[in-house]
């Protein structure tokens, strides 16, 4: 990893008016400091970001998440790769809509994953894939 750019993106698996959309959205946060889910600080900023993009896209048309239960994840990725891969899982799932088959490619993609999930009360937490 020495000497690679490592980007941390959320993504989100989402439906808008029948149709299959994958938002997301990253920067490179590189910073030794991480939270208890082994997350860099800010990372609570690009889900926030991502999310403000899905409410302002759905004031067109209703969005709902995925049938999968976890439809937004973040992701831990070489810059390399995520700029080759990531654009062909993105269509290939918006093409055939196979959620596990995205989510297994991502996982050999990627150096960590999670799924974030939001409860009342306690805020936004993470859950580790892949280490």
């Amino acid at each position: 990893m020495k000497g690679q750019q490592i980007y941390f993106v959320a993504l989100a698996l989402l439906n808008q008016g029948g149709e299959r959309i994958l938002p997301l959205g990253g920067r490179n946060l590189r910073s030794s400091k991480r939270n208890s889910y082994d997350l860099p600080d800010d990372i609570n900023k690009i889900i926030l970001e991502l999310l403000m993009r899905i409410i302002q896209k759905s004031k067109k048309i209703a969005i709902k998440l995925d049938e999968n239960i976890e439809s937004l994840i973040v992701i831990e990725i070489d810059f390399v790769t995520m700029q080759t891969i990531i654009p062909t899982l993105k269509q290939d799932w918006i093409r055939n809509g196979d959620t596990s088959l995205f989510l297994d490619k991502l996982k050999k993609e990627c150096l960590n994953m999670w799924y974030a999930d939001f409860k009342k009360y306690e805020g936004i937490s993470y859950k580790k894939i892949i280490d």
